[in-house]
C-alpha cells in the first residue's frame, strides 16, 4: 500500500500542474502569439477560438497599473500599454461549448522608448555637437553612448559628439542603462 501511494502522489501532482501549465490545448489563441508593445501605444489583439464557445472571450489584465482594454468583450480588442515598461499579464476568459469555464493567461511585453536629439543632424568635418537623450517608461533617462561605425567619429559619455574628418553617414547610438534593449539611433550626416 505504501509503495502505491508514492506512485499515486507524484501522478496526482503531475496532474494538477498539467491543468495549470500551457499544454497547447487551450481553448482560445491569441494573435499576436507573443505580444510586444511601447508605452503609451496601442495594440489590436485577436482571440481565435480553437473550438466552438458558449459565450464571447472577455479581456483582462492581471496587474494593477498594467495596462487597459478599449473593448473588453469580442473577439477583437485594443490595448493601451501602461506608461512603465515591464512584464504584464493579460486574461482571457470564456466558456466552452460544454460550460467548461477557460481562463487563460498571456504575457505581453511593454517595451520603454529611447528619443535622441538631434535625430538627424549634419556637421562639417571634425565639428562637434551635444546629443540628448530621453527614456520614456523607465525611472531613469541614463544612457549609454556609442558609435556604430568604427572611423565614424568619437562620442563622450555626456553625449558630446566629434565628427571624424572624411564625409559619410554615420550612427550615434544611446541604449538605456537600465534596458539594453532600449535604444534610439541617431543618423549625422557628415559633410
Amino acid at each position: 500500500m505504501r509503495q502505491h501511494l508514492c506512485w499515486t502522489l507524484p501522478i496526482l501532482f503531475l496532474a494538477l500542474l498539467g491543468c495549470t501549465t500551457d499544454s497547447g490545448d487551450r481553448g482560445v489563441a491569441l494573435d499576436p502569439p507573443k505580444p510586444v508593445v511601447h508605452v503609451g501605444e496601442q495594440m489590436t489583439l485577436t482571440a481565435r477560438p480553437q473550438e466552438d464557445l458558449a459565450q464571447e472571450p472577455e479581456w483582462d489584465v492581471a496587474n494593477l497599473y498594467s495596462g487597459a482594454f478599449l473593448n473588453t468583450r469580442g473577439l477583437r480588442t485594443t490595448y493601451v500599454a501602461p506608461t512603465s515598461a515591464g512584464r504584464y499579464t493579460l486574461i482571457l476568459r470564456s466558456v466552452r461549448a460544454d460550460g467548461t469555464p477557460i481562463k487563460i493567461t498571456y504575457p505581453i511585453r511593454v517595451l520603454p522608448i529611447v528619443l535622441v536629439d538631434p535625430a538627424e543632424p549634419r556637421l562639417a568635418l571634425g565639428s562637434t555637437i551635444s546629443f540628448t537623450a530621453r527614456v520614456k517608461g523607465l525611472p531613469k533617462s541614463t544612457v549609454t553612448w556609442s558609435v556604430e561605425e568604427g572611423d565614424g567619429g568619437s562620442i563622450a559619455s555626456d553625449g558630446s559628439y566629434t565628427a571624424p574628418n572624411h564625409p559619410g553617414l554615420y550612427h550615434v547610438v544611446a541604449t538605456s542603462t537600465m534596458d539594453p534593449d532600449a535604444i534610439a539611433i541617431a543618423s549625422v550626416q557628415v559633410e
